[in-house]
């Protein structure tokens, strides 16, 4: 609730919750929850698939990641290089993010599926969330939007009633 509007609890919403570890699920239709499941799947992997695939260690990846990973290889700039953290080589940004996608497409596929069996839509248009740290990976947005073939967006946090005072960026949200 503290990522979704009112409007979206109504008429479907479905909130993915990317973390470091695995990657949370839950729908709500007609302000109820009506799905609730976890994927074996999280940002750190995505993070060992770029270090095994740039020849960099985890550590080292995670940055990388951070600030060059794109979750829609398309959306780079083919001539856009990224520097690595060992000796100085290059490698193409679109290459980089293109080490990505068979991971993120697996993951919003197993996220489709699920979705797909849920009746999401009958009192409105469904939307879907996205929160966790994983979250901030640049053009996984649109990424679900293609694959879930619904409206999505970055979820902030936003106090509720009682709650103690929060961090409020993607990585603080449940």
């Amino acid at each position: 609730a503290s990522v979704c509007t009112a409007e979206e609890l109504e008429s479907g919403v479905v909130v993915i919750e990317l973390g470091a570890s695995g990657t949370g699920l839950c729908a709500v239709a007609d302000g109820e929850i009506c799905h609730q499941s976890a994927l074996a799947f999280g940002a750190q992997e995505l993070t060992e698939d770029l270090a095994r695939g740039l020849g960099l260690a985890v550590a080292a990846a995670e940055p990388v990641k951070r600030a060059h990973a794109c979750a829609l290889a398309w959306l780079v700039d083919e001539r856009e290089e990224v520097t690595l953290p060992r000796g100085g080589t290059s490698v193409s940004r679109r290459r980089l993010s293109a080490l990505c996608a068979p991971l993120l497409d697996g993951l919003l596929a197993a996220v489709a599926t699920r979705v797909a069996s849920l009746d999401l839509g009958r009192t409105g248009s469904p939307t879907c969330v996205l929160t966790g740290g994983g979250a901030a990976l640049a053009g996984l947005v649109e990424h679900a939007e293609i694959v879930l073939g619904m409206p999505t967006r970055l979820g902030r946090q936003r106090a509720l009633g009682g709650a103690a005072d929060g961090g409020g960026g993607l990585e603080h949200v449940a």
